[in-house]
């Protein structure tokens, strides 16, 4: 029975705050209290993306790229953090870096070779 729970506890906030759109969807990370979402409308040249936040690196290859259109990454942070993104391109690599508190839902578009944020705080509750 506690097993059931601990694997609610873990795949809720996932269903409830991660992918959120009926496009294939990869979920990274191992937390909850920050999950940034990475929409990808062209995908064309990218090598790869590297979420970084906490001492965590977590990596999507170009072969998962061509599979998805959505990248959630959620990690843990006590108060204050940062997370960086880095997408790598044939010819050219963009690095962004943002603050971050618990409970923020940043939503991310990359599309023909430009990483805008639509949103940033997104409170999740």
């Amino acid at each position: 029975m506690n097993s059931i729970k601990h694997f609610l506890l873990i795949c809720i906030p996932f269903i409830l705050f991660g992918c959120l759109s009926t496009s294939p969807c990869l979920d990274l990370g191992n937390g909850d209290d920050v999950i940034v979402n990475l929409q990808v409308i062209d995908n064309q040249d990218l090598n790869k993306i590297d979420f970084h936040a906490n001492g965590i690196l977590e990596s999507v290859s170009s072969a998962q790229l061509k599979k998805i259109k959505t990248v959630s990454f959620g990690f843990d942070v006590r108060g204050e953090g940062m997370f960086k993104i880095c997408i790598y391109v044939k010819n050219d690599t963009i690095c962004s870096e943002h603050y971050v508190e618990e409970g923020y839902r940043p939503k991310l578009v990359y599309y023909k070779g430009k990483l805008e944020v639509k949103e940033h705080i997104g409170y999740g509750y």
